[in-house]
């Protein structure tokens, strides 16, 4: 066996992390979406209708005289004034007017005159504004919404200033309004989708190349632990310093990039990593050697010419190892006399008290097995 490793020696302290920085704050939540109108009230019930006044008696109608001879076509008069309307047009005329009045309480409610007047906030922008006022009328609710329109949508157009491959470096974008704006930005992340799915793509050839590297180092990983194993050096780890190209301490607490962080993520960095130090005295060509040079030397002590038998001469160890050969094969004949006359010893007693006994011996034994 060989000799016992000693215990490694117990790694150092791991330095402590850098501190994480504060998350960002978050954005206000929009403005929650304002209570549906309340029911109208029922419709109050109509008046009764007035009683008609009673209709005069149809006077008598006179005898029909005798028809009498045609005269000739007189000229037409002129038409007489009209007379004032009976009781059945001043009905008409009433029910037309209360007719008249549903319809414009229907226009009334619906329109929602009713409602007036109604307080608002003075702008629907959050954190601005002086409170809730007061609108009397259609008129002040118009320049209310004018108002709040405005400061939602903001004011245009709108000139900025963007940075290209131009000779200063920028080039001014001017949004006219809200459609071209949305245009724009349209266009802008069209751009970037198809950047995105790119940087996907290639990201998950990255991932699988980087898996395969990941393995490839196990596995030398594991045939190099496999070799000290064999060999069995002793060592102790050892820390070194690796250099980066990022900085992976910068990312933020929540494990996510942040835009304001990518130019310091970027920057060069360096991480301290564990080794392993080999502290055998010499190397494995020293070793060899000295063992090269004491199997010359035994070699050197043992070893002699093979000397055939000439005819007629007895064979007398012709080759290295023969004597110890001859000695094992008289020694198993000598345990093989040994053990026959012990057998033959042992039957006779038994035969002269009447017993019947089977005594075997197991080969590539020293001592026999009696059953």
């Amino acid at each position: 066996n060989g000799i016992p490793a000693r215990d490694g020696i117990a790694g150092r302290d791991g330095k402590n992390g850098i501190p994480a920085r504060d998350g960002i704050a978050g954005r206000d939540g929009a403005r929650g979406i304002d209570g549906a109108r309340g029911i109208d009230g029922a419709r109050g019930i109509d008046g009764a209708r007035g009683i008609d006044g009673a209709r005069g008696i149809d006077g008598r109608r006179g005898v029909d005289g005798a028809r009498g001879i045609d005269g000739t076509r007189g000229v037409d008069g002129q038409i007489g004034k009209d007379g004032e309307p009976g009781a059945n047009e001043v009905a008409r005329i009433l029910r037309a007017i209360r007719e008249l009045e549903v319809k414009v309480d229907k226009f009334y409610r619906e329109s929602g005159f009713k409602d007036f007047p109604v307080f608002l906030p003075e702008l629907l922008v959050a954190g601005d504004g002086k409170g809730p006022i007061t609108i009397n009328n259609l008129v002040d609710f118009q320049i209310w919404f004018v108002k709040n329109i405005d400061a939602i949508a903001g004011q245009f157009p709108i000139e900025i200033e963007v940075e290209d491959d131009s000779s200063d470096g920028k080039r001014k974008v001017k949004l006219d309004n809200i459609a071209e704006s949305l245009a724009e930005i349209f266009g802008l992340l069209g751009s970037t989708a198809e950047d995105a799915d790119a940087g996907v793509n290639v990201g998950v050839h990255a991932i699988a190349e980087a898996v395969g590297g990941k393995v490839a180092a196990l596995q030398a990983v594991s045939y190099l632990k496999a070799i000290c194993d064999y060999l069995g050096f002793r060592g102790q780890p050892v820390p070194f310093t690796v250099p980066l190209s990022i900085s992976p301490g910068e990312v933020g607490p929540d494990g996510k990039l942040q835009n304001d962080e990518l130019e310091d993520f970027l920057k060069d960095s360096k991480m301290e990593a564990i080794g392993y130090e080999c502290k055998e005295d010499g190397d494995l060509n020293t070793r060899i050697a000295r063992v090269l040079y004491g199997s010359e030397i035994a070699v050197a002590a043992l070893a002699r010419p093979i000397k055939f038998p000439k005819d007629g001469e007895e064979d007398k160890n012709p080759y290295p190892g023969d004597a110890i050969r001859r000695d094992r094969k008289q020694d198993k004949e000598k345990e093989a006399e040994s053990f026959t006359a012990q057998k033959t010893a042992l039957e006779a007693a038994a035969k002269k008290k009447g017993l019947k006994v089977e005594i075997t011996r197991k080969e590539g034994t020293d001592n026999a097995n009696n059953s």
